[in-house]
């Protein structure tokens, strides 16, 4: 027989582990039974009155369960506590191959489960609880005069012990909480109703954040009928720190089946939980210096190999900082690193540290505006920009350093100004291939077109020769027309041999003293005839004095010339032409001021260019070959002066302005007066050739031309075939005769001054009574745009001068008169 208090019966046939148990089991002072077997387990519990019964389940090995039933059919160990030990921590039911559910032991009698590895003070707690009662029963037996209510003195015990101990009668009032419950819950020393339960029993998750609900505590749950095995929370006294509990429980049964309440203990972790904590924080903190330390090797890795690059790269790399005003406008930035690209690409020398006003001041305020930005919102840029104050083009890509709010800024760039220069080169040099090849294309056509001119007429008068040899007064007409239009083409060809000489510098001047008023009068009257036939009005503003020039007359004369002829062609009939001259110094300046159609302001730079036709219309023929100009600069420039073109823009007139130098002003003798121009107006009337074919029909017949010859010769034929003609000579006379003689055929010049073919064209359609005439377009231009254009005007026919003889005749032979 062992004393009482040393009552412990551990059940175990892995005496191997027993060393484990009884250094638990050692602080509570109580003696401990080894049982390796059921047999002497059961000799042991009927020799003596144990405590609690502790029975291992960790092997299968052994019927557990069988003696579990033989204990309590022994009436020595009937009420005797047996605790499970079982190495799984969800109870029995989830260990494998370990029979038997824990509904099979706690009807056996099983007050609690431990879970294995044992937990020391778990393992106490639960021990110490049933020592404590198994004592107090020995306490009563001895103390039989005190007798007291069997709960209170259940209470009065388990005020010693460690672990909270709850417990509850059926109706759910709490009428058992010992002295460690009240310290975790600030439990009253009354019974506490279950409405009150929130108040005090203030329990939490394991999260520690969501308060239970009363249905989920523990005692709850086993009023309710449920065993509760190690259930962890958190419970918050109103004073102290939250501690961290597990608890479990079961309801309590009499004799008779009847639920007697509820019992619920309550085992503070806190201490290991926290020493849990701190070895996880611990090995966290350990984990963090270790990454930092990578980090920093990282790092210092990561630096070396930017340094590396940063020096290494081609392009200027620089990091800056941005520097704005009071009123956060960027307006400086200083350079905080540079690599060794940095000077060669900028040209800046010594530049870290400083701001880039101090070492460029005046630099352009737009860079700090675009670096700024980048600055500002973070967003990268790419951009080529011209630095003026460095003279520097820089193809640049600038992106922030940083997160928000930082000022720093990487710009890597490169000095493209090379590459901006010859790209500029390059468009300019096609620029100006492209333009010379349009001028060229241009002066081309209207060289085609100036040359079937005065070939239109020379074939006309050669036919009117050979149909009209016995009418010499029309013969003597056509040779005239047929010399003057000759003479028209020589010009031409010496103007093209003039610009080819100029342009090759085989020009051979002959100079000699001549006066300036000598050299205008013969340039007016070369030009009198032109200016007179469009009916300008000619001033002349030459000095009184004479003025002696040192030049080649001809080529002088050529130049004032082509001067007025330009004017001449460029200004609307009536208009005004003025030659002046005026003195300065050594130098005289002639000018040509007319109150024609003007130059734009953008086509003042170009007047002067090979083939440039300033303003050309093709529609009202003004523009000749476009060469004229061109050789009055050359041969201005020979002479060792200067000419330019002044205009106020569209319709207000021009002015060409020549610079020569005088030769010994003052002491020539007065020039004799120019001598007057010729009237070279050509007889328009229209004669009837002898021996012309007299056509089937005959029509009446409008031809309109500018060119008088032209519209003459080519009457004179239609003449002669029967029919009968009228001649106009502008697009205002054609609407005009038109109107009086009622045309049945209209041929038609495009290329007229005041109202072009198309024009008039169009006035026909829609003012003709009762018959449309048959519209035959007469033009130099023949491309299948102008036929396009023709017929879009009203044209029935195209005619591309020189118009075949054979073609005209045929074109009228094949006219129907439409029925009236």
């Amino acid at each position: 027989m062992i004393q009482p208090g040393t009552a412990i019966l551990l059940v175990d046939d892995e005496p191997a582990k027993w060393p484990e148990i009884v250094a638990a089991l050692a602080p509570l002072g109580a003696g401990l039974v080894h049982a390796a077997t059921a047999q002497e387990a059961l000799q042991q519990a009927t020799a003596n009155d144990f405590a609690v019964i502790l029975l291992s389940l960790r092997r299968p090995g052994m019927d557990r369960f069988a003696l579990a039933r033989q204990l309590r059919a022994q009436a020595q160990s009937s009420a005797t506590p047996i605790l499970f030990l079982s190495g799984c921590a969800d109870g029995l039911s989830a260990c494998a191959g370990v029979p038997g559910t824990v509904e099979q032991g706690e009807a056996l009698g099983a007050v609690d489960f431990v879970t294995l590895p044992i937990a020391p003070a778990a393992l106490r707690a639960r021990v110490s609880f049933f020592l404590d009662l198994h004592r107090s029963r020995e306490d009563l037996r001895v103390a039989k005069l005190q007798a007291v209510n069997g709960q209170a003195f259940l209470a009065a015990v388990l005020e010693t012990v460690e672990d909270g101990i709850v417990a509850c009668g059926p109706d759910g009032v709490l009428t058992l909480f010992n002295r460690a419950s009240r310290e975790l819950h600030g439990l009253p020393e009354t019974p506490l109703p279950p409405d009150q339960w929130a108040r005090h029993y203030d329990l939490f998750q394991p999260d520690g954040h969501t308060r239970m609900d009363v249905r989920e505590v523990p005692l709850f749950r086993a009023l309710a009928g449920e065993k509760v095995r190690n259930v962890e929370m958190i419970v918050a006294p109103k004073s102290g720190v939250p501690r961290t509990l597990l608890a479990s429980g079961q309801p309590l049964y009499d004799p008779a089946g009847r639920k007697l309440g509820a019992v619920v203990s309550m085992h503070d972790v806190t201490a290991a939980r926290d020493a849990q904590a701190a070895r996880e924080l611990s090995l966290r903190e350990q984990a963090r210096r270790q990454e930092a330390e990578a980090a920093a090797d990282a790092i210092r890795d990561g630096e070396q190999r930017y340094r590396d690059l940063f020096d290494a790269i081609d392009e200027g790399l620089c990091v800056i900082e941005m520097i704005s005003d009071p009123a956060g406008r960027p307006v400086d930035y200083r350079i905080l690193e540079a690599n060794p690209a940095f000077e060669k690409q900028s040209g800046l020398v010594d530049a870290v540290g400083k701001t880039i006003l101090e070492l460029v001041p005046g630099f352009d305020g737009h860079w700090f505006e675009t670096y700024g930005e980048v600055a500002r919102t973070g967003e990268p840029v790419r951009l080529v920009d011209e630095a003026k104050a460095l003279g520097r083009w820089f193809d640049v890509y600038a992106n922030r350093i940083g997160g928000p709010g930082s000022r720093k800024v990487s710009v890597l760039f490169t000095d493209i100004t090379e590459r901006i220069r010859a790209e500029d080169d390059l468009r300019r040099l096609a620029a100006e291939l492209s333009e010379q090849d349009r001028r060229k294309t241009e002066f081309l056509a209207t060289l085609a077109h100036e040359l079937r001119n005065p070939l239109a007429p020379i074939r006309n008068g050669l036919r009117i020769i050979g149909m009209a040899t016995g009418d010499p007064r029309t013969l003597d007409r056509t040779r005239e027309m047929m010399d003057r239009q000759v003479g028209h083409m020589v010009r031409l060809i010496d103007d093209l041999l003039d610009i080819a000489r100029v342009s090759s510098g085989k020009v051979d001047l002959r100079k000699e003293n001549v006066t300036l008023r000598a050299v205008v009068a013969g340039a007016v009257e070369t030009s009198l005839p032109l200016i007179e036939a469009s009916g300008h009005q000619l001033t002349l503003r030459i000095p009184d004095e004479p003025v002696l020039l040192n030049v080649d007359p001809t080529r002088l004369a050529q130049v004032l010339s082509n001067l007025l002829n330009n004017a001449a062609k460029y200004t609307p009939d009536g208009g005004r032409i003025e030659l002046s001259a005026a003195l300065e110094k050594d130098q005289v300046t002639v000018s040509v001021t007319d109150s024609g159609v003007g130059i734009p302001e953008e086509s003042l730079m170009k007047v002067f260019q090979m083939f440039n036709q300033v303003g050309r219309n093709m529609d009202r023929a003004q523009g000749g070959l476009g060469i004229g100009l061109s050789l009055v600069r050359g041969l201005v420039e020979l002479h060792g002066g200067t000419v330019t073109a002044a205009s106020e823009g569209s319709g207000k007139g021009s002015t060409f302005s020549m610079r020569l130098p005088q030769v010994a002003p003052g002491l020539a003798q007065q020039a004799a007066a120019a001598p007057d121009a010729a009237d070279a107006d050509a007889d328009a009337d229209a004669g009837a050739g002898a021996g012309a074919l007299v056509a089937a029909q005959s029509f009446r017949v409008l031809v309109v031309d500018d060119n008088v010859d032209a519209a003459e010769s080519l009457a004179m034929i239609i003449e002669m075939g029967g029919h009968t003609t009228r001649v106009a000579n502008d697009g205002q006379q054609a609407l005009q005769v038109a109107g009086e003689f009622s045309p049945e055929v209209v041929f038609l010049d495009i290329g007229m001054p005041g109202k072009n073919g198309y024009e008039v064209a169009r006035e026909l359609r829609k003012t003709a009574n009762g018959r449309q005439p048959v519209l035959v377009a007469l033009t130099g231009w023949g491309a299948d745009s102008d036929r396009l254009r023709s017929r879009e005007a009203g044209f029935d026919h195209h005619l591309t001068k020189p118009a075949e003889i054979a073609a005209v005749e045929q074109l009228l032979a094949g006219v129907r008169r439409p029925p009236l």
